[in-house]
């Protein structure tokens, strides 16, 4: 249980219980491909590209595409979160906690969502037709951590326009995005940290307008820059360099399978515990990358 509990005591002259700073909503659920789900493991499925053929001939033999198809297979795992409120706290209390433990609970649980998805991004994904077979992430999408191909700068740096005009090149080249489709193009996301957005402010490329929405988009006044929507997220990981793992993909490269969604599942008495109450959540999810071309990284100082 927490034992912090006792931290809340009328002693404490306050009147309500206050959530400390952290994130409450999933920041990526709604940016991916998702699906409900049965079962512990979902298949996706996907059909490849395939070329037209010119006539050469009249009444001849009708050729094939032989269009491929490929599928990914995407596991997933229960995930639950629990803890527990003594009685004889909640009656010293001049709040009943119930409510804001079940908020932290739901809070924890979208955090789980996010981290799911951040660590498919550039984990291993399994296709085959029995999903044996192992895809590492393609070195090809990473941009370096001193990569200045759009830019006049030199070594190793956190996230600049260059990185960005980059990242956006390679979607192009590998046609992640088709720009007459306007949804493809309004699906386009980065994750980043407030680090990464201080560093757009800070990077010598960046023009008075550049500079003008870097701020606004620092400010949350606005969420897109270069024709990607940003996304904070302050649980970015870093590799084994210490380089920062920014993922910049399009919607349709990430998947998330759900087949139990969030659910607090019980709020109730536990007689083992001194009949301490227990508010109970469970979901059971599975994230993967099911398309290396839509999914980019960048390495950032």
């Amino acid at each position: 249980m927490s034992f912090e509990v006792t931290t809340n005591f009328v002693q404490q002259f306050r009147s309500t219980l206050a959530m400390l700073a952290q994130q409450k909503k999933s920041r990526f659920r709604d940016k991916v491909i998702y699906e409900p789900v049965t079962g512990q493991t979902t298949w996706y499925d996907q059909v490849g590209t395939s070329e037209a053929n010119d006539i050469t001939n009249r009444q001849g033999d009708t050729p094939l595409a032989n269009t491929p198809h490929r599928r990914r297979r995407i596991d997933l795992a229960p995930k639950n979160w629990a803890d527990l409120i003594d009685n004889a706290d909640k009656v010293r209390m001049l709040a009943d906690p119930t409510s804001t433990y079940t908020r932290a609970g739901n809070a924890a649980m979208n955090r789980k969502i996010d981290s799911i998805i951040y660590n498919a991004f550039f984990a291993t994904a399994n296709t085959g037709a029995d999903g044996s077979t192992p895809v590492a992430f393609p070195s090809a999408n990473q941009i370096a951590v001193n990569s200045w191909a759009y830019g006049t700068g030199s070594g190793n740096a956190g996230l600049t326009i260059s990185k960005l005009i980059e990242a956006k090149v390679t979607l192009w080249g590998q046609e992640a995005v088709d720009d007459a489709d306007e949804q493809q193009v309004s699906d386009l996301y980065i994750a980043v940290t407030g680090k990464q957005l201080g560093n757009l402010l800070a990077t010598t490329e960046v023009t008075s307008k550049d500079y003008n929405e870097v701020a606004a988009l620092a400010q949350g006044k606005i969420s897109d820059f270069m024709g990607f929507k940003f996304v904070r997220y302050e649980k970015l990981a870093q590799d084994s360099n210490s380089y920062w793992r920014v993922p910049v993909w399009q919607k349709e490269g990430m998947y998330l399978g759900i087949a139990e969604d969030l659910t607090l599942v019980d709020i109730s008495r536990r007689a083992d515990k001194n009949m301490a109450w227990q508010p109970y959540y469970e979901m059971t999810m599975g994230s993967a990358r099911v398309e290396e071309a839509r999914v980019v990284e960048i390495k950032c100082a």
